[in-house]
């Protein structure tokens, strides 16, 4: 029997294809964001700006512009491949389809795309435009387009025209909102949550960050926090599994959801799309290295069905960075490749020796500060000691605030179940500052933790060097003590051995 061979041609339709996936538009600009990461330059903090500018009610122009390393002639054509990346070593760049599959996803209603990157050995400015078609040209001789405000250090720029019905699946949860900023707002919140392991300051070096990303709509710039979960009652288990050959460990944090945590970002109008104490929202976050790769996972981890006894459990699995062949995602990263045997193995584990039962909370937040104003209060009842101080103008609480008969000294106190965390610490920092914006200058500042570990104590001696802004007094004043140190929490009596008798 005769064979004989023949070309798969790449054209128009593969890409018309992968724009039909349902990529949501944060998942979109979660890939090109990847991309920039990946790309990044050794030793300089990579810088990420996401500009929207409005061109009608219904279309906005996107940019993506990056500081990374750029991308040759023959670098550039490679990654503009379908199965192809700029990179052959980043575990951020798994599939070598996210550029592709991003901007046929982000196009697909107006057909619109450009790229310009900066060749690092010409200092040319190349780029590759819209549509999609089997045979593709790079234009040699161009500019960068001109931004809604200047951006120093550019090497790549993505640009799509997108359609306001694709700005509005950013809004995953409830009816669809009509206004941009709302959406924005969104954004930051889906990135924090993604990006946390690069946004946030690393306490094993030196609390370094790896970058920052902005959006903004024309000159209007914010920058995305990084977002913790906002856990308390917080337990840490660690274990160790083998792959490809190698002992790896793994650290999962389970606990339950603090609503103040929540309501704390975004200038107190809080988390919109995560932690919500319902049901689609429940379940825990995979983070792989310092990106989070799944969020809101519980069928597919415990075995269960969703139910509101599990609305307030939420949890953390952190796997450190492993190379690209181990622990696969779906091509669009979207979803986790269940199929892998690697994950099989974490899955079993988890299920074998961390069931998730119905939650149940012994001791809340709440409880421990009520008790802890009783204790203030009993203990010089001349001293003004209250629970419902307000701060800043969106009316953010302080746990407990204190003013000493005579002297006037004030004290203010922030209580946590579980291990102490850095955002405890800048929410101890928020008070203080917010007080002094009122004209109230405290003398010290209690973070009353379950537990506490060097990097934090460490970190708090860092920060009692720093300067007060708008403020007489020199230095912060942050004293770390654990429930047990105050008698919060009592140690259980031990029981007694019985007689072998």
């Amino acid at each position: 029997m005769a064979k004989h061979s023949f070309p798969l041609t790449i054209d128009e339709g593969l890409f018309k294809g992968l724009a039909n996936q349902n990529m949501l538009l944060h998942q979109c600009i979660s890939e090109l964001i990847d991309n920039s990461i990946a790309a990044k330059r050794e030793e300089i903090p990579f810088r990420i700006d996401i500009i929207f500018s409005k061109e009608t009610d219904q279309l906005y122009n996107i940019y993506v512009v990056d500081n990374s390393s750029g991308m040759s002639a023959v670098l550039f054509e490679a990654a503009m491949q379908p199965g192809r990346s700029a990179t052959t070593n980043h575990r951020l760049n798994e599939h070598g389809f996210g550029l592709k599959h991003s901007l046929a996803t982000l196009s697909k209603h107006t057909g619109i795309w450009r790229i310009w990157t900066k060749d690092p050995n010409t200092q040319k400015v190349l780029s590759v435009s819209s549509p999609f078609k089997g045979e593709m040209e790079i234009d040699d001789d161009t500019e960068f387009p001109k931004l809604a405000y200047e951006i120093n250090d550019i090497s790549t720029i993505i640009y799509a025209k997108v359609t306001f019905d694709q700005i509005q699946s950013l809004q995953t949860l409830g009816k669809k909102n009509l206004d941009i900023n709302n959406h924005l707002i969104r954004l930051k919140e889906h990135l924090g949550v993604t990006y946390r392991g690069y946004l946030s300051q690393d306490p094993t070096n030196d609390y370094k960050v790896e970058g920052a990303i902005y959006v903004s709509l024309g000159l209007d710039k914010k920058i995305v926090p990084p977002i913790e979960i906002p856990m308390e009652g917080n337990k840490t288990e660690s274990f160790v599994l083998e792959f490809n050959g190698r002992n790896e460990t793994l650290v999962y944090n389970t606990g339950y959801i603090n609503d103040v945590r929540k309501q704390a970002y975004f200038d107190g109008i809080g988390l919109k799309e995560y932690y919500q104490e319902n049901i689609s929202t429940q379940g825990i976050d995979i983070r792989l290295g310092k990106r989070v790769i799944a969020t809101k996972q519980l069928n597919k981890i415990f075995g269960i069905d969703r139910h509101n006894n599990y609305n307030s459990f939420v949890g953390e699995l952190i796997i450190p960075e492993l190379p690209r062949a181990i622990l696969k995602t779906v091509n669009n990263k979207t979803d986790i490749d269940f199929d892998d045997r690697d994950w099989t193995k974490i899955i079993e584990y988890i299920r074998e020796n961390f069931p998730l039962t119905k939650v149940n909370r012994e001791l809340t937040e709440e409880e421990l500060r009520k008790e802890w104003i009783l204790r203030l209060k009993a203990n010089d009842h001349k001293d003004i000691v209250v629970s419902d101080k307000h701060v800043w103008p969106t009316g953010v609480r302080i746990d407990a605030f204190k003013s000493s008969f005579g002297t006037n000294d004030i004290t203010i106190y922030e209580l946590k179940i579980g291990a102490a965390k850095p955002i405890d610490l800048y929410q101890l920092k928020m008070y203080w500052d917010g007080l002094v914006l009122n004209g109230e200058f405290p003398k010290e500042a209690w973070l009353i933790s379950e537990s506490l570990d060097t990097r934090i104590q460490e970190m708090a001696s860092k920060m009692n060097t720093l300067a007060i802004p708008d403020s007489n007094s020199h230095s912060y004043n942050f004293i770390l003590k654990t429930l047990k140190e105050v008698g919060l929490i009592k140690d259980e009596p031990k029981k007694k051995k019985k007689s072998g008798k």
